[in-house]
């Protein structure tokens, strides 16, 4: 388990970046699939890194890390 209150501005950034990069992708990969467990998968991949996007960016608000427009 990730500790937060160690966890430095960069590896915040990351997390923060890759979480969202695992969400576009999940929701690219879903619009092409057509096999009722692949859909489900994709959904829950979808919720699941949304999630985890959502929580990093709370993390960085509650340490003050500004975080603007992420490239991919």
């Amino acid at each position: 388990m990730i500790e937060f209150n160690t966890i430095s501005e960069e590896e915040l950034l990351e997390g923060i970046k890759s979480a969202r990069n695992e969400w576009i992708d999940a929701n690219m990969n879903f619009d092409y699939v057509d096999d009722q467990e692949i859909v489900d998968y994709y959904t829950y991949k979808i919720l699941a890194s949304q999630v985890r996007y959502e929580y990093f960016l709370k993390k960085a608000k509650e340490k003050g890390v500004k975080v603007g427009l992420i490239e991919e």
